[in-house]
């Protein structure tokens, strides 16, 4: 719900801001919010950071195909946006296997903080 609502956002932020601003406002707030979520004390507090975890990552989704529209067009805009859709598609397919990889050495706590350390070096 984060995610597919923030998008309709990000997308005139980042018109008016420029690209950086809400790209790094939108991953600050996921590594916030994936860290805070590896120390909750109920459910309900855990939906509420993946629900603000959700509203972060809408912004590298949007603002990376406004990044390739910027930089690039005809042809080449097309094969670069199919790199970064293939990728968009191959995450949600590899994260599971990544998830249960990180449970092997902790429990689902873990998980939250190896997501916002990663979204974190990635910054």
């Amino acid at each position: 719900l984060g995610f597919s609502v923030s998008q309709l956002f990000y997308g005139p932020l980042s018109d008016r801001f420029g690209r950086r601003k809400p790209l790094l406002f939108g991953l600050v707030v996921y590594v916030i919010a994936a860290a805070s979520a590896a120390f909750v004390p109920s459910f309900a507090s855990l939906l509420l950071f993946r629900l603000i975890q959700g509203i972060g990552s809408a912004a590298t989704r949007v603002i990376t195909i406004s990044i390739v529209r910027d930089v690039y067009g005809g042809r080449q805009m097309a094969e670069v946006m199919s790199l970064i859709m293939m990728v968009f598609m191959i995450v949600p397919v590899i994260a599971p296997g990544t998830g249960q990889a990180v449970m092997l050495f902790g429990d689902w706590h873990l998980i939250f903080m190896f997501m916002a350390v990663v979204a974190a070096a990635v910054t």
